[in-house]
């Protein structure tokens, strides 16, 4: 591609700005997007994931000595704004393929983190619930 085809791939604003369950292909209930960003000695957590067909997102603190505590979250919604997906820090390897290739689709720039090998799982986060539960994850995530 030219500078000049780059340069305008790169000035390419959303052409979506709500996205639907029903643009998805897979329904299976799995993480969709994982960002993770360290805050002083915290690290935040951002978690949309895809379950019972509906949309959810959870964000929340996370330190290796202090359970896990909730910040915000949408849960059980059908329809998604562009606005609320979360685009930074994205961890690859707990993304999923085919909502980044739609959001690409639409215009949606995804900046990623550098990529590690882990084994793949259905959720790689706390989920709704989990955290207000004060759980913590059955195995150690990857990132701590």
């Amino acid at each position: 591609m030219t500078q000049e085809q780059f340069a305008k791939l790169q000035a390419r604003t959303p052409t979506h700005t709500n996205f639907k369950v029903t643009d998805l292909h897979d329904l299976s209930d799995r993480t969709l997007l994982l960002a993770t960003e360290c805050k002083s000695s915290n690290k935040v957590v951002r978690h949309l994931y895809l379950e019972a067909e509906r949309f959810h997102q959870l964000t929340y603190f996370r330190t290796v000595v202090r359970k896990p505590y909730f910040v915000n979250h949408f849960k059980d919604v059908r329809k998604l704004a562009a606005k609320q997906i979360v685009r930074e820090n994205l961890v690859p390897q707990c993304c999923d393929l085919e909502f980044c290739h739609l959001l690409a689709g639409f215009g949606v720039k995804l900046q990623f983190q550098a990529y590690a090998v882990i084994s793949p799982r259905q959720f790689y986060a706390l989920r709704v619930g989990e955290t207000s539960k004060g759980i913590y994850l059955s195995e150690k995530p990857y990132w701590l």
